[in-house]
């Protein structure tokens, strides 16, 4: 008995198991959807024609279509964005030229789910950075009065009202009554434009230019990152005072433009800068002459194209300061942030005219454009009256000599008047003997070949065109552009030549008849994610360093080819140390503030580096090689290029003197 009632259980047991397994299911499991990117009252950086691409990214675990719109109330802004899937779950897209103005509605579409974010703008953000009067020591806290100013949150990666003390990962950031300017700066901002403001503070209490740059550059970094998919009009440095005292100016200045030029590489561009004038410590501290140099040390670092002077506070004294005499009281938080929001107004936002000088005889000049926003390349229309060409050398801009040509120049911010002297070919063809004159007194044994040959080349089509009888202005004007730049970018051997090597003899031939096309200037590319990209200017009013100029950067040496506009090149002119078995070749070069694109390998740049096993190729912007730039390397040279070029670039290196056993990877 009691061994049938076991079987018997046993029996019931496994049925009741084997129900459960076999068991038809009733449903699927529930697809799961997560907006990650935007959050509430997230703000992407518009275009200067008030545009931004707003980017979204989810993660969702279905297999239906995504989708995302935008609307402003019932109205919706820009195109339906079909989502793609990226990587595991997640899913990104776009939706195009939405206009800035007040918050809208973002709605995501996934199968069978749905999720809204509500508060999502068009308008302008800023990174702010520097010492304590940059971050949370003001004497009270302030909030934004207008709900259209936000700040990005570093710790939970969300946007929240723009409330003191500012969120931050920057450690010591925050003292006194931990107040900050930006509610008050993105307040008057929002009135004088309408759109909505946001800020990411990185700020550290009482940091050198220095520590900014080295210790604390984490934070401004992570913010960069951070605020890639969104965006950024520039970065607001309040900083100076704990350098005021101690440390030398050519230092101060050069570890400013190395900051300002790290981050224009980890943005991808040249990012807007904004740099305050300030220098006073402390209330005993009352060197007239050190505060004036300091702040003319920051006044030397900017350029008024994408670096400008920002507002002073040296003069926010008395009732503007907290009772330790040093940082700011409300009333001087207010009127900072008012000063900052007058600044990025008049100097970035806001667009200014250009026209041609109304003394100007025998011709025209105008742009393509009537009005630009400093950084902006303007294109050059150049027209002289019949009979007559614009003098090269003698375009001007507010009074500074521009382009040769005159075909473009920069925007500043300020009305450009724009000018040149058009006379007749006679006079062209009487420079262009002046110029050929200076041109062969110049010993070509001075120079690196590539610069050297530049210049024979330059004298040659020079005195082909003065023996022309039928030559053109245009070509006259051509060949004095050449003769110039090829002047002015000669590049200085590192160890000249004992024995000198005249210019060779030019043997004059018939200039030809078709006029040579002039060179356009480049135009601004834009970067994914970002709304309005500030191409490359300088990143100091000091002299703009010249077309030819050598950079060495790794052991590898680089020649400035383009000086100019927003996009500045370097080329691989050669290594230092011809013994070397390994070297890399930049994505960029960083110099005095400026960014270079390495887009070219010069001729012969690893002539008879017969030990060089490895070129590892960062640049995906090369598009030229030279004639023997690999001849009589190692046999079995291994080049290792970006996975995406790897195709283009075994295409352009071949042929260049690669050895058969030679590897591109």
């Amino acid at each position: 008995m009691k061994l049938k009632k076991i079987m018997k259980w046993s029996v019931i047991t496994m049925a009741m198991m084997a129900g459960i397994c076999f068991a038809p299911q009733s449903g699927k499991a529930a697809e799961k959807l997560e907006v990650k990117i935007p959050t509430e009252r997230a703000i992407y950086q518009r275009d200067n024609n008030n545009y931004a691409n707003v980017k979204v990214s989810i993660e969702y675990s279905g297999t239906g279509e995504v989708s995302a719109k935008l609307y402003d109330g019932d109205k919706e802004l820009g195109k339906t964005a079909v989502l793609t899937k990226g990587e595991g779950n997640t899913y990104e897209g776009s939706i195009a030229n939405v206009p800035g103005g007040g918050w809208y509605t973002l709605i995501v579409n996934a199968g069978s789910e749905s999720k809204t974010v509500e508060k999502v703008g068009v308008g302008e953000v800023f990174i702010t950075g520097g010492q304590s009067n940059s971050c949370n020591f003001g004497g009270e806290k302030t909030t934004a009065q207008s709900d259209l100013v936000s700040a990005y949150n570093p710790n939970t990666n969300t946007w929240q009202h723009c409330e003191d003390s500012q969120p931050s990962e920057s450690g010591f950031n925050t003292g006194n009554g931990g107040g900050s300017a930006w509610p008050s700066m993105g307040d008057a901002l929002t009135q004088k434009t309408g759109v909505p403001v946001g800020f990411v503070s990185t700020g550290v209490g009482s940091a050198k230019i220095e520590e900014l740059r080295t210790k604390h550059y984490f934070a401004i970094k992570n913010a960069i990152n951070d605020l890639k998919p969104y965006g950024y009009r520039a970065f607001l440095l309040h900083q100076g005072e704990a350098d005021t005292d101690g440390t030398k100016r050519e230092k101060y200045l050069t570890s400013l433009q190395q900051l300002i030029a790290q981050t224009r590489e980890d943005a991808g561009y040249n990012l807007n800068w904004c740099i305050a004038q300030v220098s006073y410590a402390w209330s005993n501290y009352n060197n007239t002459k050190k505060m004036e140099s300091m702040k003319e040390t920051q006044r030397a670092a900017c350029n008024d194209e994408t670096i400008f002077v920002g507002p002073t506070t040296d003069d926010l004294q008395g009732e503007y300061r907290h009772t330790d005499n040093l940082h700011l009281s409300k009333l001087g938080l207010i009127e900072h942030g008012k000063r900052w929001a007058d600044v990025v107004y008049n100097k970035m936002i806001t667009a200014y005219e250009v026209s041609m000088d109304t003394n100007t005889k025998h011709g025209q000049i105008s742009g393509e454009k009537s009005t630009y926003h400093a950084g902006d390349i303007v294109k050059v229309s150049v027209k002289g009256d019949e009979g007559y060409y614009l003098k090269i050398g003698s375009f001007t801009v507010n009074g500074k000599q521009e382009a040769l040509d005159g075909s473009s120049f920069v925007m500043h911010a300020e009305n450009a008047v724009m000018t040149g002297e058009f006379v007749t070919i006679d006079e062209l063809v009487g420079f262009l003997k002046d110029e050929l004159e200076k041109a062969k007194k110049i010993d070509a044994a001075k120079y690196e070949e590539v610069s050297a040959t530049a210049l024979k080349n330059a004298i040659l089509a020079g005195e082909q065109a003065i023996i022309t009888p039928a030559v053109t202005g245009e070509q006259v004007q051509k060949c004095t552009v050449d003769l110039i730049t090829a002047q002015t970018s000669l590049v200085e051997k590192s160890v000249p030549d004992a024995t000198p090597t005249p210019l060779p003899t030019a043997t004059p031939t018939a200039a030809p008849t078709e006029a040579p096309k002039q060179t356009e200037a480049p135009k601004q590319t834009e970067k994914p994610g970002v709304s309005q990209p500030v191409a490359g200017t300088p990143a100091a009013k000091t002299k703009l360093p010249k077309k030819g100029t050598i950079i060495k950067k790794g052991g590898v040496k680089y020649v400035i080819t383009t000086s100019s506009g927003k996009v500045k090149t370097v080329s691989v002119l050669g290594v230092a140390n011809k013994t070397k078995k390994s070297i890399t070749i930049a994505k960029t070069v960083s110099y005095k503030g400026y960014q270079y694109a390495v887009t070219e390998i010069c001729k012969k740049a690893f002539y008879k580096m017969s030990k060089l096993k490895k070129i590892k190729v960062l640049s995906t912007k090369i598009t030229k090689v030279g004639k023997q730039a690999f001849k009589k390397t190692n046999v079995k040279l291994k080049i290792q290029v970006p996975k995406k070029k790897l195709k283009k670039y075994r295409k352009l290196f071949q042929g260049k003197g690669l050895g058969k056993k030679a590897n591109i990877v």
